[in-house]
């Protein structure tokens, strides 16, 4: 079941700026002028899938620390997991951290 909303959820998050993208470039082969405000929300929405594909990815990892560590805020949850990410080895700025899994599986689904 978790693989199958991952796999709806990561289908989405490239389907949506995809069509957007494409709807967009079919109306302007036909000869209408698009309005500057649809292109510029096509130009951030060129990058939208991989921030979207990111947000996926991270999911299980906040479902499964939020049902490990209740008492986190999630806020703390969620800095943890940008921090663990973004900057594996910086260890000069550690909050007060949720335990490792116990099978050290830092990606596996929520138990």
């Amino acid at each position: 079941r978790q693989v199958t909303t991952q796999f709806q959820l990561i289908t989405l998050a490239f389907l949506v700026p995809s069509i957007i993208q494409i709807t967009g470039f079919i109306v302007a082969l036909g000869g209408v002028e698009m309005p500057m405000w649809y292109t510029e929300v096509a130009m951030i929405l060129l990058s939208a899938p991989g921030f979207l594909n990111a947000l996926v990815y991270f999911r299980l990892r906040f479902i499964r620390m939020r049902n490990e560590n209740p008492s986190f805020r999630i806020t703390s949850v969620t800095l943890h997991i940008f921090e663990d990410t973004l900057f594996p080895c910086c260890t000069c700025c550690k909050r007060e951290q949720p335990p490792e899994p116990s099978m050290g599986f830092i990606d596996c689904e929520p138990r």
